[in-house]
């Protein structure tokens, strides 16, 4: 019996735009107490306007192993916006300040406030994760509140093969019956991977702030009823 083994490699033609899509895994981000109190300072200052800047972090462990943390150094705010939107691009002011701060070996991202809204990524921030994961290895984006709820996501770019066997036979000269394998590339499969990510701060200070913030919303209430 003859085997031929035969290999086909065709690649589809990509999307225009990188497809986003989730992951089921999540692993943590840890937010230390000098970084919830910077964030806590900078949403109490910007209560109506969104601000926004870089983000410092470290990583250990590894995706492989299913291990991966990544913690906040620092971040450097660089822009406030306004109610709904905020934007800016990187200065030297960033090298800087990493060099001032002993930060040169984070890694960094992107982290800026939803304010008054609920901290959830919007099709606008879902866009920025598109973009800025296409061109960097992984993109991290945290978003906070003034409420104190924070969101978090991490980006790495996936690169699918899509491979499949074909099995034929048949018939030849003088009878000879042939098998033949088709090691067959269907195509490739581009896309944007998005993870999830828990968020561990320890915040001494979180029903002291609920509670003023509760009393605070009583006060404007009856104001505003008078």
């Amino acid at each position: 019996q003859l085997i031929i083994i035969m290999e086909t490699n065709f690649t589809k033609t990509p999307a225009p735009k990188t497809p986003l899509i989730g992951s089921t895994d999540s692993y943590n981000l840890v937010i230390p107490d000098s970084v919830e109190f910077r964030i806590r300072q900078w949403c109490m200052l910007n209560p109506s306007t969104e601000w926004r800047g870089t983000l410092f972090y470290t990583v250990e462990g590894s995706f492989e192993n299913k291990d991966i943390e990544f913690t906040v150094r620092d971040f450097f705010v660089m822009d406030i916006g306004t109610a709904g939107f905020t934007n800016y691009k990187e200065t030297p002011e960033i090298c800087s300040y990493m060099m001032e701060n002993d930060l040169l070996d984070c890694k960094t991202g992107l982290i800026h406030s939803h304010n008054n809204m609920k901290a959830f990524f919007s099709g606008t921030d879902a866009n920025t994760l598109t973009e800025e994961g296409e061109q960097t290895t992984h993109f991290l984006s945290l978003i906070v509140n003034n409420e104190g709820t924070y969101v978090a996501r991490v980006t790495r770019k996936i690169v699918e093969e899509i491979e499949g066997i074909r099995r034929i036979k048949y018939t030849t000269y003088n009878g000879e019956e042939v098998s033949a394998i088709e090691n067959v590339k269907t195509g490739t499969k581009e896309y944007i991977q998005y993870i999830d990510l828990n968020i561990k701060v320890n915040n001494p200070y979180a029903d002291i702030r609920k509670s003023i913030s509760e009393r605070f919303n009583e006060l404007k209430s009856v104001k505003k009823n008078t």
